[in-house]
């Protein structure tokens, strides 16, 4: 725990750095528009889960019994947002709930800092997810119903910090924000090349095995692995388009994939432990739709974040999936109050 404690607080440095040395470029007005001179406040409602996906090519299984789906799903998020000139603010409350008896406990925490423009935008993120159910328990489990639990592995845990910077080439006509933030409006279609390059640390561990007891056999010499330990350095090259009608509704879609160099650590139950490295791909893929007009604005947003481990006769699927639904309002904000802010010498520093 001191550990992820202290890689948090390397992301928050790393990304506040970004933020002092990031510097936003002019752009075509006909393009797009900034709308920060205008004060936006919305309500935000955001679905997360956390996807564990397990296959072995070490033992024959005709039957597919062997597979895993493990799934932890966070509880729905509501909540608000305010943004105004150099200043964003976004707050969400847990609200909803979920099938304990059928799904099990999820525990779960999610950090994620953005900063910099539409020319350059560093991410960075704290996830981790305890307590996962595996969707395929039917194949494995006797008599299993729909009243039936799923098979709950309560204490795996997956543990993910990653800081990325994306970088659009095309920035003077293409502005990112625009489809998945309120400060900005494409009013013109556009797409950009989007150059990549991020590092991450990322785990997986169970102290009781990841792998279920009923289906271990099939996984041989795996089958009391307990933890997989990886920390890599990626970079890749992608697209993200907008396709605008009538200056106001739109359609994003974004994909950006890369490859990564790996170093992993295995850990057993009852075997020595072991490190390799290895090459992986991973994949962002990004969808927003939504009405963006000069006041109004309603965006419904999926991103989904994959990394891919195969190595030991497995293949791991670790898959991050965000939904999220925004609408809000932009109000005027009197000229002279803006202008004796940015007055300020504290705020010319921001």
């Amino acid at each position: 725990m001191r550990q992820a404690k202290l890689k948090l607080l390397l992301l928050v440095i790393l990304n506040t750095t970004a933020f002092i040395a990031n510097a936003q470029s002019d752009f075509d007005s006909t393009y797009y528009e900034s709308c920060k001179k205008n004060l936006s406040i919305g309500l935000l409602f955001a679905q997360r889960s956390y996807e564990l996906r397990v296959t072995q090519n070490i033992t024959s299984d005709t039957n597919a019994l062997s597979p895993i789906n493990y799934i932890a799903e966070a509880r729905n998020t509501s909540g608000f947002i305010i943004d105004y000139d150099k200043f964003s603010l976004q707050v969400g409350f847990r609200t909803g709930k979920t099938d304990v008896a059928k799904k099990g406990i999820t525990d779960y925490k999610n950090i994620q800092l953005n900063v910099g423009g539409n020319k350059l935008l560093f991410e960075g993120s704290y996830r981790q997810y305890e307590g996962f159910y595996d969707s395929r328990s039917s194949y494995y489990l006797s008599n299993f119903n729909d009243s039936t639990p799923y098979y709950h592995n309560n204490n795996l845990n997956a543990l993910r910090i990653k800081v990325r910077a994306l970088y659009f080439t095309n920035h003077e006509k293409f502005a990112y924000k625009s489809v998945y933030s309120c400060g900005y409006r494409q009013k013109k279609s556009a797409y950009t090349w989007v150059l990549a390059g991020s590092s991450y640390y990322e785990s997986f561990s169970s102290s009781s095995g990841i792998i279920p007891d009923s289906i271990r056999t099939f996984y041989g010499g795996q089958q009391s692995l307990n933890e997989i330990s990886n920390f890599a350095i990626a970079g890749g090259i992608g697209l993200s388009g907008t396709l605008v009608v009538f200056k106001r509704f739109f359609v994003n879609a974004t994909a950006i994939p890369s490859l990564a160099m790996q170093f992993r650590k295995y850990s057993y139950l009852d075997i020595q432990n072991s490190k390799a490295t290895y090459i992986a791909l991973n994949a962002d893929l990004r969808l927003s739709i939504g009405y963006n007009a000069e006041k109004f604005f309603l965006f419904i947003c999926s991103g989904t974040d994959i990394h891919v481990y195969e190595g030991k006769g497995l293949s791991i699927t670790p898959r991050f999936t965000t939904t999220m639904f925004t609408f809000g309002y932009r109000f005027g904000v009197n000229p002279e109050f803006t202008k004796k802010m940015q007055e300020k010498s504290i705020y010319k520093k921001l």
